[in-house]
């Protein structure tokens, strides 16, 4: 039924396929509205259509069922498609059910919302097919079950008045079994005696120059040698964008492979990282999903694991690989840059051992951070200050300086702005976008003015696969010139030996055949029918940009997503470029504004500073309702909040004071969470119970307890405080 009235996204889809923009497809699929259509030939054509499908609601169940399968199967980046998989979903058990949900809402980020939480909670009782009435009052009841018994976690977001938060156990289990291994020994013996490792690293040096090679720096000759020499299983190099480090990496690839006989693994989350750290390195590399995925482990001897671009490392991934690497005693070289892109999913693990390698470092020296800072990249004086103004942290300052010498460029107009971007392009420049719909425009601007310079020849139609997020595969056609610029978007180990973000020019096509030069030289003949996986490639987004490096790059900064023009974006896309940058943006003004914010994943490691929401005793007494709304009591609770906060470093003293009171030990425990409490008045005002309680709650410091303040360090002043704070417009009458 659904695919009977719903044609009209498959008509898009299809007209997007052949290469249409979003806005042309749905202009193309669109038919004019006819007038005066008459209601009883549109009925009897709807139901002619109706006629042609079973209403049979056993065959409805098996079609569906077999549909979920399917697509079970093809999503294979999909989180609920993988517990579809796993026999997880369908299961009419609540505690299941929360936990599915609470697993894929924390997916993206630690903390997830109420209503992300629920709305998956909600597609798991759909799962179940129980169709029984419910309303968003029981489900919350459903939740707070969950949270009384301890199964879903939540927090008060900090910086922020009651807004809840929620995360799994799993997820917490997975960041403290990675947290807990910063600062282990290795159990197999990588180290060496760091003299031998100065040693290694000057003979090196000399031959190298003695053969017109490249000699290390000093920075970088030491890294080396605390790479080499530490004993814990986990290095942590914290290297500047462009700051030598593979130059560092391959002397010590080169050493543990030549010198001790391990084995040495690149590992990083994109495949292009991955290719190019083998490359360059020269060891082999692997993607991190393609190493935790694999089902056997063909070690001989002791294995190296250097993981580049490692800020993208999320805490699920680095559970698995450090206890990996914990059970074979593997050593780990994490590599990166805390200022770039972090982990797309859940945590914050690069940063997270930084830290605390970091902090570490200034108490012993058995756990040592390495640092990188030279700048090797930059050959452009101007491009060189802006990119040490980023570095420091100060972004506004790094655009002022391009700004200053014309590289940055203000133009309103989406299309005028693709335009120009377009008219700049050349071989040597990479273009980067936010989006994948800005590349998508920029790849169409770019291709049509090379076809109308007849710099793209003998154009011909090839069958492709497209991607979703999902990982579901969709056929497509794209058109493929002499001279076209393509990226690859699927790894092929084997066969062509290329990775997803790869980029190649085209060089020769015909039918089934491309032949194509890649950026490292190689030449290879793909056959169409056998690599389907292929796009325009002339620009790249942000993501798929870092990790890489070009003489020329070209910059589109569209304001309208601001997350894609903050502080961290920014920085990978201006250290990109070895000889100039052009920066495009619709408002250079909103543009520096943006690139001053820092955004950041969050973690359950924050929720040690967060504020558990306070939990009330349940009782079974019937409670009346009451509300405060007495000016003075208002005014007087108001003051009390005030010198908690004064006094907030004496709460332990004052919650001892009012355990002296003789109330019963609820009342007790409610003032006991007032004081403590960020926002004690507005807990009060809208305490719902005995109104005596209330007032209690308010007065006892100042009347019950005045005296027991006197036996605390500041009582007398926390005292004399409250006394002045109740002589203010109070009767007798009133202070009785």
């Amino acid at each position: 039924m659904e695919e009977e009235f719903s044609k009209r996204r498959k008509q898009i889809l299809r007209a997007k396929a052949k290469g249409l923009t979003d806005m042309d497809a749905w202009h193309k699929t669109r038919k004019e509205k006819t007038p005066g259509v008459n209601k009883d030939e549109i009925t009897k054509d709807w139901q002619e259509r109706i006629s042609k499908y079973k209403m049979n609601e056993a065959d409805n169940k098996v079609k569906a069922k077999e549909e979920r399968q399917e697509w079970s199967k093809e999503a294979q980046f999909n989180i609920e498609a993988e517990q579809e998989r796993a026999g997880l979903r369908g299961k009419n058990s609540e505690d299941l059910m929360w936990q599915n949900a609470i697993r894929r809402a924390t997916e993206r980020t630690a903390l997830a919302s109420e209503a992300d939480l629920i709305h998956e909670y909600m597609k798991e009782t759909m799962r179940t097919e129980n169709w029984d009435p419910s309303t968003y009052s029981l489900t919350l009841r459903s939740l707070e079950n969950q949270f009384d018994q301890g199964k879903i976690i939540r927090v008060k977001e900090k910086g922020k008045k009651w807004v809840s938060r929620y995360t799994s156990l799993e997820l917490i289990a997975a960041e403290k079994a990675y947290i807990n291994f910063a600062g282990v020994y290795s159990k197999t013996d990588y180290n060496i005696p760091a003299k031998e490792a100065e040693s290694y690293v000057s003979e090196l040096n000399r031959n190298n120059k003695a053969q017109g090679g490249r000699v290390m720096s000093e920075i970088q000759s030491q890294a080396v040698v605390d790479m080499l020499s530490t004993k814990n299983m986990i290095s942590v190099v914290q290297g500047d964008a462009g700051s030598g480090k593979t130059s560092s990496l391959k002397a010590v690839a080169d050493h543990y492979k030549n010198e001790k006989g391990f084995e040495v693994l690149g590992l990083a989350v994109q495949g292009v990282t991955a290719k190019k750290l083998a490359d360059e390195a020269q060891i082999k590399a692997l993607t991190l999903k393609s190493y935790l995925g694999r089902q056997r482990d063909d070690r001989k001897n002791g294995r190296v694991i250097i993981f580049d671009e490692a800020s993208m490392l999320d805490s699920r991934s680095a559970a698995k690989l450090f206890r990996n690497a914990k059970e074979n005693g593997d050593k780990i070289i994490l590599v990166g840059d805390v200022n770039q892109l972090e982990s797309i999913s859940a945590g914050r693990v690069f940063y997270r051992y930084v830290d605390y390698y970091q902090r570490m470092n200034k108490m012993t020296k058995e756990v040592k951070l390495i640092q990188m800072n030279e700048n090797y990249r930059q050959r452009d004086e101007v491009l060189r200050e802006a990119v040490d103004a980023a570095k420091d942290g100060n972004m506004k300052r790094s655009l002022d300086i391009l700004a200053e010498h014309g590289h940055i460029t203000e133009i309103a107009d989406k299309q005028h702005r693709r335009a120009q971007i377009a008219h700049l392009y050349s071989k040597d420049t990479l273009i980067i976008a936010g989006t994948k719909a800005a590349k998508k425009e920029i790849n169409k601007e770019i291709r049509g003015k090379l076809k109308a310079k007849g710099e793209l020849m003998d154009e011909i139609k090839y069958k492709i696969l497209k991607s979703d997020a999902d990982g579901i595969e969709t056929e497509a056609e794209i058109r493929l010139a002499k001279g076209d610029i393509i990226s690859f978007t699927r790894n092929d180990y084997k066969k062509y030996d290329i990775r997803n973000g790869e980029k190649a020019e085209v060089l020769e096509n015909s039918e089934r055949n491309i032949k194509v030069m890649t950026e490292d030289k190689r030449i290879l003949d793909i056959n169409m029918n056998e690599y389907k996986n292929i796009e325009y490639g002339y620009a790249l987004t942000t993501y798929k940009s870092q990790g890489q490096t070009y003489n020329k790059v070209i910059i589109e900064s569209d304001t309208a997503v601001p997350v894609l023009s903050d502080m961290r974006n920014q920085y990978v896309n201006i250290t990109r470029a070895r000889d100039s940058v052009k920066i495009f943006t619709d408002d250079i003004e909103d543009l520096k504004e943006l690139a001053e914010v820092k955004t950041y994943a969050r973690d359950t490691i924050e929720m040690d500073q967060d504020k558990p929401i306070v939990r009330k005793e349940k009782t079974t007494e019937k409670k009346k309702e009451y509300e405060i709304n007495n000016p003075f009591l208002m005014e007087q609770v108001k003051s009390l909040q005030d010198i908690t906060e004064k006094y907030k470093n004496t709460q332990k003293e004052l919650t001892e004071a009012i355990y002296t009171i003789k109330i019963s030990d609820n009342e007790k425990e409610e003032i006991k969470n007032v004081l403590n409490g960020k926002d004690g008045v507005k807990l009060i005002a809208n305490y719902r119970g005995n109104t005596d309680t209330v007032i209690y709650t308010g007065l006892c410091i100042a009347k019950k307890s005045i005296d027991v303040l006197d036996k605390y360090p500041i009582g007398k002043e926390i005292k004399k405080e409250i006394q002045n704070s109740f002589k203010k417009n109070l009767n007798q009458n009133q202070r009785d």
